[in-house]
């Protein structure tokens, strides 16, 4: 898409703000005016209109894009969201340790269980570890607790929250980044443990290497979102 704009700034409404492009406000793909709640967050996704060429490229907008997801869907689908959300916890990523070899075992027990004790002692509910791929870990009932908190997030948090979870494949690692509990990078060494590992001990591989760093960018966005 051909630039349009020349000027991009942001405008509180409210509670409220918003990015005017030479004076009018951004719209998200479903024709919503892009409200965000934070003046910080408001600026960054100024700065990414600001920072486009001739010809916009919405893949280096990734603060713009989280924020579309916020005005169009946790706002008009958050319990929707709040349950899918949840549900990563079936299956937490954290839980599933590789027994063998042990060098690999000892790496995520170090990077899983800071983890998953401030989970604990944010939210109550007990991690379960197996070394088994089949099956779930978590109880249903775990999962309705998860939500519950969820749903405590503010829009802004609960967008960074499903955003991570899904990108992570960790609900735990999602919520915690939310939380600002654990940081962008510790995040990304968590969730990606053993693909870090196989990649010290066998080689490197140019396309992993290039989805690695696509993920790490992603995430820094939704860390960068909370700000």
């Amino acid at each position: 898409m051909k630039r349009f704009y020349k000027n991009a700034a942001t405008q509180r409404d409210g509670e409220s703000f918003r990015i005017l492009l030479d004076g009018r406000p951004v719209k998200t793909p479903l024709h919503n005016i892009l409200y965000l709640p934070c003046a910080v967050t408001a600026e960054k996704i100024a700065e990414e209109w600001r920072a486009q060429g001739e010809k916009i490229d919405f893949s280096t907008m990734k603060l713009t894009q989280l924020g579309y997801t916020l005005a169009d869907k946790i706002t008009a689908e958050r319990a929707a969201v709040i349950a899918a959300t949840a549900a990563f916890l079936e299956t937490e990523l954290i839980c599933y340790y590789t027994p063998e070899p042990r060098e690999l075992y000892e790496r995520q027990k170090k990077l899983w269980q800071p983890a998953a004790e401030t989970f604990t002692a944010e939210t109550g509910i007990v991690l379960n570890s197996v070394t088994s791929v089949f099956g779930g870990v978590q109880s249903a009932a775990d999962v309705a607790v998860f939500a519950k908190h969820l749903a405590a997030l503010d829009d802004l948090s609960l967008t960074a929250a499903q955003a991570a979870a899904g990108l992570l494949g960790s609900a735990v690692l999602g919520y915690l980044l939310a939380k600002k509990q654990i940081d962008a990078a510790a995040a990304f060494q968590a969730a990606l443990a053993e693909e870090l590992y196989q990649a010290e001990k066998w080689g490197e591989d140019a396309d992993a290497a290039a989805r690695r760093d696509a993920l790490k960018g992603e995430i820094d966005a939704v860390a960068a979102f909370l700000s």
